[in-house]
C-alpha cells in the first residue's frame, strides 16, 4: 500500500529506522538535549523568534485546538471563528462546549474567503480570531494576509491551526502576525500520529496566557509545559518515540533545506493537477494548498474509484464526507511519494473514471 493521505502520510525510511530502535528512557540529559535541539529547529522552520515558546502535547491536533482555547480564551471574551468546513466547525463546537461567546464567519461549500467576508465583523471587539489556515476537509488555503490585516491594530490574538499547511506551503509565523500556531506530527512532519505542538509568541505568553491557578484543565496547562521545556522536558510522559522521529525529520528537512522541501511538495501537487485533468474531472476554484488536491467528478463515482485504487493499485487516498462523498475525494502530495508515484496515481484515476462512465 502507498499512502496518498494527509495524515498519516507515507513515512520516510529514516523514520521507520527510528521506530525500529524502540523507546529509550527519557528523564535524562540526553533526551533533554534532543528536545531542546528539536525545539530550535522547529522554530526555525516556523520562522519565529527563539523567544517563542512551544508546548509539546501527547495528543491529537483537535486536543491542541481545544488546549489553545483553554489557555488563551476566557469566558468573558468573544472570538471570531472562520468556519469553512469540518475543522472550522470543530473550533465552533469547542467554544460552544465551553460557553465562550463567538461569532462565526461561515463559508458555503467551495466559497472562497475574501476581504468582503470580514466587513460585517470589522467594528466588533474580539479577543481572538480562530482559523484553520488550510481547511483540510475542503482543500481551501486561506489568505493569511486577510487575517493579518483584520487583526492588525487591535488587541486581537490570531490563533492559527496550521496542521496541514506547515511544511507544505510557505509559512512565516512572525511575518504574518500569528500569535499561536497549532501543528501535529502526522501531517507535514510525516511521522507517527500522536503528538501536537502549540507555538506561542512572546507577547502571547507574557500578556495573554492563563496562569496555572486559572486553568480548569490540569493536563493541558501551557504554563507548566513552558516551565518544563526550559530544561528540555515535558511535565508528563510524552510520546517518547515520536519525539525522536520529529527530531530526525527536522534534521532531514534542515539538511535538505526548507525551501527545497516546500518546492518538492509543490512539484508533486502541480504534477498531479496537470496529469489528472480530463473532461469530467475538475478542482474547486478556491486557492489550494500544496498539501492536498480535492478532485471533483461530474458523476457519483468517487467511492468506486477510491475502492478500486486500493484493490488494483495499492493507492490509498482521503475520502470526502457528507453530501459530496460520492463526487469528491482528496489526494495528498506529502510524504515519501515521488513525482512518478503521483503520475501513476493520476493515470489510475483517469482510467477508473473512464471505466465507470
Amino acid at each position: 500500500m502507498k499512502l496518498f493521505t494527509i495524515g498519516p502520510t507515507e513515512m520516510y525510511e529514516t523514520t521507520k529506522l527510528i521506530r525500529e530502535k524502540g523507546v529509550p528512557y527519557f528523564r535524562n540529559q540526553s533526551f533533554s538535549n534532543l528536545m531542546l535541539e528539536t525545539d530550535a529547529m522547529l522554530k526555525r522552520c516556523m520562522k519565529t523568534a527563539p523567544s517563542s515558546e512551544t508546548i509539546y502535547l501527547t495528543a491529537s491536533g483537535t486536543a491542541a485546538m481545544e488546549a489553545a482555547v483553554d489557555n488563551l480564551i476566557r469566558k468573558t471574551d468573544r472570538v471570531l471563528i472562520v468556519e469553512g468546513g469540518g475543522f472550522g466547525k470543530r473550533f465552533v463546537e469547542i467554544c460552544d462546549r465551553k460557553g465562550i461567546q463567538r461569532d462565526v464567519l461561515h463559508l458555503e461549500q467551495d466559497e472562497c474567503l475574501t476581504a468582503d467576508h470580514f466587513v460585517p465583523f470589522r467594528d466588533q471587539a474580539y479577543k481572538a480570531v480562530l482559523i484553520n489556515l488550510h481547511e483540510t476537509s475542503t482543500g481551501q488555503l486561506y489568505d493569511i494576509g486577510l487575517l493579518k490585516k483584520f487583526c492588525e491594530g487591535k488587541e486581537t490574538l490570531l490563533i492559527v491551526d496550521a496542521i496541514s499547511t506547515f511544511l507544505c506551503d510557505p509559512f512565516s509565523m512572525d511575518d504574518n502576525g500569528i500569535d499561536a500556531v497549532i501543528i501535529s506530527s502526522q501531517k507535514g512532519l510525516c511521522v507517527t500520529p500522536g503528538m501536537s505542538m502549540v507555538v506561542l509568541n512572546h507577547r502571547t505568553v507574557t500578556e495573554y496566557l492563563k496562569k496555572p491557578e486559572e486553568m480548569e484543565c490540569y493536563y493541558h496547562c501551557f504554563a507548566d509545559y513552558i516551565t518544563n521545556m526550559k530544561r528540555g522536558q515535558t511535565p508528563f510522559t510524552p510520546a517518547v518515540g515520536i519525539c525522536y522521529e520529529i527530531h530526525d525529520m527536522l534534521k532531514y528537512i534542515e539538511a535538505q533545506g526548507l525551501e527545497v522541501r516546500l518546492e518538492e511538495v509543490r512539484e508533486k501537487a502541480e504534477t498531479f493537477r496537470r496529469e489528472v485533468k480530463l473532461d469530467g474531472i475538475q478542482f474547486p476554484a478556491f486557492p489550494a494548498s500544496n498539501a492536498i488536491t480535492t478532485v471533483i467528478f461530474d458523476r457519483p463515482v468517487a467511492k468506486k474509484i477510491e475502492a478500486a485504487l486500493i484493490e488494483e493499485y495499492g493507492f490509498v487516498i482521503n475520502p470526502c464526507g457528507g453530501d459530496v462523498a460520492e463526487t469528491r475525494f482528496r489526494v495528498s502530495h506529502v510524504g515519501a511519494i515521488t513525482v512518478q508515484d503521483t503520475v501513476e496515481l493520476a493515470r489510475g484515476i483517469q482510467k477508473l473514471y473512464l471505466r465507470y462512465q
